[in-house]
């Protein structure tokens, strides 16, 4: 997420925040060949990452966003983010640039979302698996208990297409009608799925991606080396992503 303030501009990767709060340092491969598998590596310390600052009464899970501040770079494809009252601001040829951040969208339009689910993609794929389907349900209120606590109002909704581990933290994108109508723009992030008979993808709403970056602007810190050309030596503390899934018992 490429976040445009009027005083400067700040680049930030963002995803799940239970893919990332339990584990030590991670690293990301960063695609730079469109024709080839050639990558680069960004490094992910873990005492970098900035989560969602709503407060988490002890019956409620946090909201599902994490983010980092990283340096910028020609290798990564950015969402814009400016808020309502600021101006995007112009790209190199005077057209207007357009804040890419969505508002959480309606029952029944139609979204996109990637991710890399272990046995559908190889391990060591740098294409990600996409999966569409309809928006199903954006209630604020939810009664919905992942690991046994609710979530929290007002922060998911529903996408009537199935996730699995290796989603989570993957992004959701408004899929425009007609076909290339509208640009790109983001709805949210993979938090998680109903595997009990209905299936279906909890989104994390693009309202809570915003409050997070505000939270991020001020207490962020970045690493200047973050990019290298290598794998971090291994082992790293890296357990299996295990998709949050709704409880069974759970109406």
């Amino acid at each position: 997420m490429h976040d445009k303030n009027k005083s400067n501009s700040k680049f930030f990767i963002i995803t799940a925040r239970h893919v990332v709060e339990n584990r030590a340092d991670l690293f990301a491969r960063v695609k730079i060949d469109s024709k080839s598998n050639k990558y680069v590596i960004l490094d992910l310390p873990r005492e970098l990452w900035v989560f969602n600052p709503s407060p988490t009464p002890g019956e409620y899970l946090p909201v599902d966003v994490a983010l980092m501040q990283i340096p910028p770079t020609e290798f990564i494809k950015t969402f814009l983010y400016c808020d309502k009252n600021e101006d995007c601001g112009k790209d190199m040829k005077n057209t207007q640039l357009q804040n890419q951040l969505k508002e959480s969208p309606n029952v029944m339009d139609r979204a996109i979302f990637f991710g890399f689910p272990g046995g559908d993609v190889a391990k060591e794929s740098l294409e990600p698996f996409a999966r569409t389907g309809v928006v199903a349900y954006t209630a604020f209120n939810p009664d919905v208990r992942i690991d046994g606590k609710l979530v929290p109002e007002d922060s998911i909704y529903y996408v009537d297409s199935p996730a699995f581990p290796g989603n989570s933290g993957g992004p959701v994108l408004w899929e425009p009608l007609p076909p290339g109508a509208g640009g790109v723009f983001l709805l949210g992030l993979i938090t998680g799925t109903n595997i009990v008979g209905r299936d279906y993808t909890i989104v994390t709403r693009p309202e809570k991606i915003a409050q997070t970056i505000h939270h991020a602007r001020t207490i962020s810190k970045m690493s200047d080396s973050a990019w290298r050309e290598t794998i971090p030596e291994l082992p790293l503390k890296c357990g299996p992503d295990n998709i949050q899934t709704r409880d069974p018992q759970s109406p």
